[in-house]
């Protein structure tokens, strides 16, 4: 029989050393492999002349306002009137009022159901003024009239667009219903044997839609209406077919926007079935590029259908 050979325990002690440290160095190669492999790429970071920024960055800054309390309890809510400035990171500017909101949550840009308060109870909305939207194609800049209603806030309201504008309520107060229409408006009126008519109010309007779209027009152009209120209808046909209108010192005659055209304040007259007590709104698109104010003088002629007569109407007899 052979002999078996005997096992130094040194060398089976050194060759257990040996595999566990080298257990030890394959378990921390792995684990720093993994690390590498897990680590995020550091983004390289963006070079403005190679990639550029094309969301639009508009600051917003208040120049004045007013404020506009409900004191006789008939509105419901109180509201501001603050000319603010808009100025955008591009060259042009075009800003949805949707981004603005109180903090009372009242998005800026969806106030119908205040309007419709406001006219149900009496207010001249011709003399609150104030945009629909911010738009200038030739500027970077604008500054306009926005109208901000709030119902219970007290002492100070602000307005959030990522930055916060904010409005102390104890300054600049009126009475809201200063802003009503008065009782002793003079109009002018047309009679006839079938009809009459008369142009009840002249205002400038901001936000005009077109077949229930928001209607774009320049900067440089002012939406002026004028209200008719029939006040008399015996023919049971009278229908505005078309009118124009002439400016004082002006020949020029400008056509009223067709019956796509309206406004949240009134419909448009063009196109409508006059019935007594109706009232309804012509609206020209008058060039204003240097934003004089509007006075509203000259000529407004109507002319009904199947009736080759204009109509001959002076809104500043109004």
């Amino acid at each position: 029989m052979s002999r078996r050979r005997k096992v130094n325990p040194l060398r089976l002690v050194l060759i257990i050393l040996i595999v566990i440290a080298l257990c030890f160095i394959a378990f921390f190669a792995m684990k720093l492999g993994l690390t590498k492999v897990n680590e995020p790429k550091k983004e390289e970071p963006v070079v403005n002349d190679v990639i550029e920024n094309t969301n639009e960055e508009v600051k917003i800054s208040v120049e004045d306002y007013t404020v506009y309390t409900d004191d006789d309890n008939e509105l419901g809510f109180n509201f501001i009137l603050a000319d603010l400035k808009f100025v955008s990171s591009k060259d042009s500017i075009n800003y949805d009022l949707s981004n603005l909101s109180t903090a009372e949550r009242i998005v800026l840009g969806d106030i119908k159901e205040y309007e419709e308060k406001l006219l149900s109870c009496g207010y001249d909305l011709s003399k609150l003024g104030y945009a629909s939207e911010i738009i200038n194609e030739q500027s970077n800049e604008e500054t306009a009239k926005i109208f901000i209603p709030y119902v219970k806030v007290k002492g100070e309201l602000c307005v959030y667009n990522g930055e916060v504008l904010k409005f102390n309520l104890y300054n600049n107060n009126v009475k809201a219903s200063s802003l009503k229409l008065s009782d002793e408006i003079q109009s002018t009126t047309v009679d006839s044997k079938d009809y009459s008519l008369t142009i009840f109010n002249s205002y400038v309007e901001d936000s005009m839609y077109r077949n229930g779209e928001p209607a774009i027009y320049p900067s440089t152009v002012n939406i002026y209406a004028f209200i008719i209120r029939a006040n008399q209808i015996n023919d049971s046909k009278v229908i505005v077919e078309d009118a124009k209108y002439i400016p004082e010192n002006s020949s020029a005659e400008i056509k009223a926007l067709e019956e796509d055209y309206t406004s949240p304040i009134n419909e448009n007259i063009i196109g409508k079935e006059l019935k007594t007590g109706d009232e309804y709104s012509l609206f020209f698109a008058i060039t204003n590029p240097n934003n004089s104010e509007a006075t509203f003088g000259g000529k407004v002629l109507i002319k009904f259908k199947n009736n080759s007569t204009w109509l001959e109407l002076d809104p500043s007899q109004k």
